[in-house]
């Protein structure tokens, strides 16, 4: 069986994840590495769901009080009822955890490598410093919350993360007429807090977290993940 491995992606929304996982994709398949490629939350049925109520809570509250209506164990739901930010980042630790469980261990215990679109790192700074100004106290949490799903199976844990790094400005004009979500909306101090977090992360893990320049052309930034890649395959 050949090695496994799991590769994150990371980065501000609309920084070019999509972009550098479908190449590193193509990159895997001439190699003929047998690989999955998954986004988080959002690839198991749990983690599927918290994502909807995480990113888009009116549209998931209104859609549960139209199906669920006069059901014995369901009371209608108050849709523009906020969340707390406490709330949030156990959300995302509970979808991590059926992701690790469901989807992450059995790839690697079966030789498949897993690409993800976004992983622990998403929580240390979009949570960690995006709403929790890298508290110190919630940042021990998360890595607490993270050493706690992976049991000390260390083969689980991301050996490459590659951050894409865009500021706030350029994030904003790539979405150009899109929608934005519950998280995207949040104005350009908590993503230049979250910006922030993912140098924090380097810093704190620098073997492992590839922080690269995401304004760069898609075939530029691939040319220095694949310097990575080469060093596994």
């Amino acid at each position: 069986m050949t090695n496994a491995y799991v590769f994150s992606f990371e980065g501000l929304d609309n920084c070019g994840k999509t972009t550098q996982i479908d190449l590193a994709s193509s990159y895997l398949r001439d190699k003929g590495v047998e690989f999955i490629v998954e986004r988080e939350p959002g690839a198991t049925a749990f983690g599927g769901a918290l994502r909807m109520l995480l990113k888009h809570p009116e549209t998931t509250y209104r859609a549960l009080n139209t199906i669920l209506g006069g059901h014995a164990d369901f009371k209608n739901l108050d849709l523009v009822e906020k969340k707390n930010s406490l709330s949030e980042l156990f959300g995302f630790l509970a979808a991590r955890a059926e992701f690790v469980d469901k989807i992450v261990a059995p790839a690697i215990a079966s030789g498949t490598t897993v690409l993800t679109d976004r992983h622990v790192d998403s929580t240390t700074t979009y949570q960690g410093f995006g709403l929790f100004e890298g508290d110190e106290a919630m940042l021990s949490l998360i890595n607490l919350s993270h050493n706690s799903i992976w049991a000390g199976r260390s083969n689980l844990k991301p050996v490459k993360t590659f951050v894409l790094d865009i500021p706030y400005e350029v994030m904003v004009a790539r979405a150009g007429s899109n929608q934005a979500d519950f998280i995207e909306s949040r104005g350009k101090g908590f993503f230049d807090r979250v910006r922030a977090g993912y140098a924090f992360v380097e810093e704190q893990d620098s073997g492992r977290v590839v922080t690269i320049d995401g304004t760069l052309q898609p075939r530029e930034v691939f040319g220095k993940i694949k310097k990575h890649l080469d060093d596994l395959f």
